[in-house]
């Protein structure tokens, strides 16, 4: 997992020694696992002697239920990045992060918007709040949970537990609102989240609220 993990947006070909050195393995040990995994087709040899994600990989990741929650939730994505104006944003919880499955930067996005595949602390966000407040475990932050290392207010945990979604306004940086929604399986266990942020004026904060609870809703049900 270490050497597959070595790879990302801007190192998508890497050599022996750069898997070695970003993975953090032994020069030896990295060899003999890229040689497994070649072999398995996990990872692919291209000219030069570097390497790439393999075909192998490529297809167990297109079937994979995240793959199939991502593409649900694309039209939904694109109608709000539109509608609203703002990047839309689909995420996971891993542990204490959350791992962005699609982005859609909107018209008033004010900054580089962030990629799909970036990790993102939980805490930072609003998605990842309620990734975490709905969360069981190490990384917790419900009402029942130790919420020693968060930064959210418990009454803001709270209501996200509580509602299945959240508003903020100014919290990332001045002007800039999120406004986020929980996508539940058919258990009722929230597997993921879904919202925009950017520069929406606070007339337009209840629209935008609607508009992700709608997509939150029709997407739930249908996430495992």
């Amino acid at each position: 997992m270490r050497i597959l993990t070595a790879f990302d947006h801007d190192h998508p070909v890497l050599t022996a020694s750069e898997l070695s050195r970003r993975s953090g393995l032994p020069v030896a040990t990295t060899y003999r696992l890229v040689t497994k995994l070649v072999a398995l087709g996990a990872l692919e040899r291209r000219s030069g002697g570097a390497y790439s994600i393999g075909l192998r990989l490529w297809e167990a990741v297109a079937g994979s239920p995240l793959a199939g929650l991502r593409q649900a939730a694309l039209p939904h994505l694109l109608q709000l990045s539109v509608g609203i104006r703002a990047t839309a944003l689909l995420g996971v919880r891993d542990s204490n992060e959350m791992v962005l499955l699609e982005v859609l930067p909107g018209e008033r996005c004010t900054a580089a918007p962030p990629r799909p595949g970036d990790r993102i602390p939980s805490d930072d966000s609003a998605l990842g709040l309620l990734l975490q407040a709905h969360a069981e475990g190490p990384g917790a932050v419900g009402p029942t949970a130790d919420r020693s290392e968060s930064s959210w207010p418990r009454h803001v945990v709270e209501h996200a537990c509580r509602t299945g979604h959240i508003v903020t306004e100014d919290r990332l940086d001045p002007g800039i609102s999120e406004v986020a929604g929980a996508i539940r399986n058919p258990e009722g266990r929230t597997v993921a989240a879904l919202g925009v942020v950017g520069a929406i004026a606070r007339p337009h904060i209840p629209g935008a609220l609607r508009a992700v609870i709608r997509a939150t809703e029709a997407l739930s049900g249908k996430a495992h």
